[in-house]
């Protein structure tokens, strides 16, 4: 990255469900199209949060990184997000999915804005574990199990100059030396670490 120059995390938006529901209320509502109007009622105010915590506007948005483990509803959501929120036709949509969705999302991001200063960046992560899959829940505990870790939508400005917020530094990967791949189930597996 050039001497000088910047990549700012800004200080994102969260949303959490106002109340909590019984465990039949999340077997009768669990499904796509709950998940969909959910999104659509929560997500707006979220990304207008953190889109004026980083000083900007929907239409100086460069790329939507977007978060979801429910893969097949990405598309449509950045889509609508696009329409309705007054983003530019030409952002440039980038799906990623769970595990180690959030994380990558901002490493993406940065990248993004390393590779093209000046770029800004939104990255968005849906999770509502409630209303994404299908429950077979017959119990509390496996109830638990299918919805953790719960329902949030958060969202977050990455951007180039400028902003307010954490200043985020270039992580070189590396790779431990004398470590041997193998799998996991076999015998000394981890004798190199």
């Amino acid at each position: 990255m050039p001497e000088g120059s910047r990549v700012v995390l800004c200080r994102p938006a969260l949303w959490v469900p106002e109340h909590t529901i019984s465990v039949e209320e999340t077997l009768e509502l669990n499904g796509t199209t709950n998940y969909l109007r959910e999104i659509r009622r929560a997500l707006p105010g979220v990304v207008e949060e953190a889109l004026g915590s980083a000083a900007l506007g929907a239409s100086e948005i460069d790329a939507i990184v977007f978060v979801s483990p429910a893969a097949s509803t990405m598309t449509p959501i950045t889509a609508w997000m696009i329409n309705i929120l007054g983003f530019r036709g030409d952002v440039r949509q980038i799906p990623i999915t769970p595990p180690g969705g959030g994380a990558a999302a901002v490493r993406r991001a940065y990248d993004i804005c390393v590779a093209s200063p000046g770029s800004n960046v939104l990255v968005v992560m849906c999770e509502l574990g409630s209303l994404s899959r299908p429950s077979t829940a017959v119990d509390v505990e496996t109830l638990l199990a299918d919805t953790l870790p719960g329902d949030t939508i958060a969202a977050a400005v990455v951007r180039g100059p400028g902003g307010d917020g954490m200043t985020l530094r270039p992580d070189p990967a590396s790779v431990m030396p004398g470590l041997v791949a193998r799998r996991p189930d076999e015998p000394g597996a981890f004798e190199d670490l």
